[in-house]
């Protein structure tokens, strides 16, 4: 009975090795290609939208609860004129760069000038995405790679 148990128990630990690695090739192909949406999203935007400066007008910090943990969110506030008409808006970006009084470049749909993206800092986020997506991939590979290397060795 005791060779059952301890027989399952090494099914189990060879299927979690089998399964881990895997989720996490998927997780880490799945952030890298957001990241490339992100992107090429942004890309879109600075092709159909239009630039304006815009002045952010209140930067407010806040803490909010994410996941049990507290943590740190901003609310820009952003003001900008299109065709005479004054638009006020709140970011959904925030960089540490931002200051209340400063002007930050923007782009606005043409159709809805009251929508509005941070193309400069959508990019930055895409990249990280891409960046971090890859290392994963990239340590997946190594760490297979070299398991793989072990094992026919042994054998």
């Amino acid at each position: 009975m005791g060779h059952v148990v301890y027989k399952k128990e090494i099914e189990q630990k060879v299927l979690i090795k089998k399964i881990v690695p895997i989720a996490v090739s998927v997780i880490g192909l799945c952030v890298m290609i957001g990241g490339i949406c992100f992107f090429l999203y942004m890309n879109k935007i600075e092709k159909e939208y239009k630039p304006v400066i815009a002045k952010i007008e209140n930067i407010e910090k806040h803490t909010v609860r994410r996941n049990g943990k507290n943590k740190i969110d901003y609310d820009v506030t952003v003001s900008y004129q299109v065709d005479g008409k004054e638009y006020r808006r709140e970011l959904s970006e925030y960089s540490s760069s931002m200051e209340i009084g400063g002007d930050i470049n923007l782009m606005y749909n043409p159709a809805d000038p009251s929508e509005v993206h941070s193309t400069e800092i959508g990019k930055v986020i895409s990249i990280v995405m891409i960046a971090a997506g890859a290392f994963v991939l990239l340590m997946y590979w190594l760490l297979v790679h070299r398991v793989f290397r072990k094992m026919l060795l042994k054998s």
